[in-house]
């Protein structure tokens, strides 16, 4: 007897001690309002269909079944997949004072949000045609809370999910049914700058060093177009600058939902394209051949951009996130190797790959995969590792680049000094044999001169012997002549 009466005093302990949580967990006083807020995640009921009676404060809704709508919706919440329903919660307000509260919301669908019997928003576009719903997200943006009253109080939401599109968890990213956080009117300003400004800084950090890489690489192919390196290290700067340009849309302006899926997987396939670019251009100016790893991420890259999109869930972590990540590892292999070939200044790159995964592993450690606020979650210290893990091993190829460039730059300046030297020495030699040349010119001038005038008194005195021959030839002539005649008498 004893111990029933222990059992039913520790059950009835227990009981009033649940009872009591769940009480205080929706119990909220506006001037004591935590900073980071109250997340409404318990005491919601739902029920499929639609009346507008659903609104009203005093309804009954015990019947309801209870739910917890933050969750996301592929996960338990398949009784909201078609037609409207309403979501209610029971709030109890402590306090007779006249401070308002503010509200922040994230969904994945269209909804009709009141307060009280009264309709604070709308979120998107609801019909009672599926085809017509158009969800709508407006991404935490806060908005304040009227008619509050001390007591219960009741939020009540009208909702439904549009039909026929496709949900994505790229990016640590999750599609709850609807996300609610109470939290104090300044505290909500604050919370939302500080989720869409620290991100913004966060992209446009990344957006104008891939600018600037981008406008010295780029010049740099142009006045040296053999090296093709720094041809495919530009494109790797411009496909990374447009993946965050696309994540930023994706994480703060793309507030359809339809379209969140398509810009999520365009994201991260400018990002494995700019891995493959900046693979493509270690390779490159390494001057490794072309194996089985090369050709294998060529597919696998393809394969990723399938995996990105589908399954649900986990792969985006395959297709984007380790993608990129296998091939920043075989980029920081072809390093190494080329280090133990004694590759010159291979050991920058080598030292950008092994701390861009370093960056990576810590990266992860203050963080899981599976954050449904990852934005919520993105501290100062884990933006920074992200930073640095995307930029270690591009800042390492810039490094190289430069050194290269400027290395080539030096040799192509010497080669430019010895030839001109060489020029000189040219000019110097030809003109030492023109002076040769003219000095042999005179010479022979001199020598033709001077054979001429010997020639021209040869030929005289030839002449004159000449003559003095011909003088005695015609007197014999003449005595043959008087020979014959006297013979002939």
């Amino acid at each position: 007897m004893k111990l029933l009466l222990a059992i039913f005093i520790l059950f009835v302990c227990t009981a009033g001690k649940s009872f009591s949580q769940n009480i205080a967990d929706n119990t909220i006083h506006p001037a004591k309002l935590p900073g980071n807020g109250i997340l409404l995640d318990k005491g919601w009921k739902f029920h499929k269909g639609d009346n507008t009676e659903f609104a009203d404060k005093d309804y009954n809704d015990k019947t309801w079944q209870n739910i917890n709508p933050t969750l996301d919706i592929h996960d338990s919440l398949t009784e909201i997949r078609e037609g409207i329903g309403w979501f209610r919660i029971h709030i109890s307000i402590d306090s007779n004072d006249n401070n308002q509260i503010a509200l922040l919301v994230q969904q994945s669908g269209a909804s009709e949000i009141y307060f009280n019997g009264h309709l604070m928003q709308t979120f998107g576009h609801l019909s009672a045609s599926p085809a017509e719903v158009k969800a709508y997200d407006p991404l935490w943006k806060p908005f304040i809370l009227s008619g509050i009253k001390a007591g219960d109080n009741v939020i009540a939401v009208r909702y439904a999910l549009q039909s026929n599109i496709f949900y994505t968890t790229i990016f640590e990213t999750a599609n709850p049914a609807i996300w609610m956080k109470v939290m104090a009117p300044d505290n909500a300003i604050n919370y939302y700058n500080k989720i869409s400004i620290r991100h913004e800084r966060f992209e446009f950090i990344l957006i104008g060093i891939c600018i600037m890489l981008f406008i010295l690489h780029l010049p740099f192919y142009l006045v040296y177009p053999t090296q093709k390196a720094n041809l495919y290290f530009a494109l790797f700067a411009l496909t990374y600058m447009a993946g965050c340009i696309v994540q930023l849309y994706f994480y703060l302006y793309s507030h359809h939902v339809a379209g969140k899926f398509y810009f999520g997987n365009l994201a991260f396939i400018f990002f494995v394209s700019s891995s493959l670019f900046l693979f493509f251009s270690v390779k490159q100016f390494l001057g490794h051949k072309k194996d089985v790893t090369y050709k294998a991420l060529i597919i696998l890259t393809v394969f990723a951009c399938i995996l990105d999109a589908w399954p649900y869930g986990w792969g985006w972590k395959i297709g984007g996130a380790i993608m990129q990540l296998l091939i920043q590892l075989s980029i920081t292999r072809i390093a190494i190797l080329s280090v133990f070939k004694r590759k010159r200044d291979a050991r920058i790159i080598a030292i950008g790959g092994i701390c861009c995964v370093a960056f990576f592993f810590t990266f992860l450690l203050q963080g899981t995969f599976t954050n449904n606020s990852f934005l919520e979650a993105l501290t100062p210290l884990r933006m920074v590792n992200y930073v640095l893990y995307n930029l270690s091993l591009p800042a390492a190829a810039s490094i190289f680049l430069a050194l290269d460039f400027a290395f080539t730059n030096r040799t192509l300046k010497e080669k430019l000094i010895e030839v001109n030297d060489l020029s000189n020495k040219t000019i110097a030699q030809e003109q030492e044999k023109q002076q040769i040349l003219a000095q042999q010119n005179e010479t022979l001038e001199k020598q033709v001169q001077e054979r001429t005038i010997e020639l021209s008194q040869s030929l005289k005195d030839l002449k004159e012997t000449q003559t003095q021959l011909v003088q005695p030839r015609r007197w014999l002539r003449l005595v043959s002549l008087l020979q014959a005649l006297l013979m002939r008498y």
